[in-house]
């Protein structure tokens, strides 16, 4: 979302809430949250269920804009296929190379505990994990998103890698992605910084002299 898309839709908002304060700090805030989260179209769209709705008599918050944008789903359900597709990560790609996922909310739990940490923990332990903290990291992730790490190296080097691989949904056999509401990676916006991080002068050299 263009600041100008977030400009027309927010003096729309504040147009029904006018008891709004420190709308500077506040337009700030709601802009840093939405831009990579909703569409400009989205945006607006939402701000005119809520203000039609007429259920509320302060300017809603930004999990309500983004819930409602994306329509009603069932987070819990939601949480089950996050959590299958950071297994799916770590049975099929575990500590080699660099890796990234489909759902950024998965990168804000992996951001929480530790890509390495997550690869190298025992059984026992990962499962306490799963049940006593993944939730609500994911959860508060999806309420109010907020930037993530783009990708994660392992515990070992993947020779000639020079960007991440994608965990996606399909892979952990959940197919139908069309109804389920999670923010997706910018895949796209990655590669060239990660290109620009990655040194290759070692794995020349190596090529070079037979290594």
């Amino acid at each position: 979302m263009t600041i100008e898309e977030f400009n027309t839709g927010f003096n729309y908002l504040i147009g029904h809430f006018p008891n709004t304060k420190n709308l500077k700090s506040v337009s700030y805030a709601y802009f840093e949250d939405l831009k990579d989260t909703l569409t400009g179209e989205e945006f607006i769209i939402a701000i005119k269920k809520i203000i039609h709705s007429g259920k509320l008599e302060f300017i809603p918050k930004v999990s309500e804009i983004v819930r409602v944008a994306r329509g009603k789903c069932d987070i819990d359900k939601q949480v089950f296929y996050a959590k299958k597709l950071l297994k799916t990560a770590l049975n099929k790609n575990g500590g080699k190379g660099m890796v990234c996922f489909e759902d950024k909310g998965v990168h804000a739990v992996v951001d929480y505990i530790g890509w390495n940490r997550l690869c190298t923990m025992k059984d026992d332990e990962f499962e306490n994990f799963l049940k006593w903290d993944f939730d609500d990291i994911y959860k508060g992730f999806c309420e109010r998103p907020y930037e993530t790490s783009d990708y994660y190296r392992g515990t070992s080097q993947l020779f000639g890698q020079i960007k991440p691989r994608m965990i996606c949904y399909k892979e952990a056999k959940i197919g139908n992605t069309e109804n389920m509401n999670f923010i997706r990676l910018e895949y796209k916006n990655i590669t060239a910084q990660i290109e620009n991080k990655v040194d290759l002068s070692e794995i020349k050299n190596k090529m070079l002299i037979g290594g």
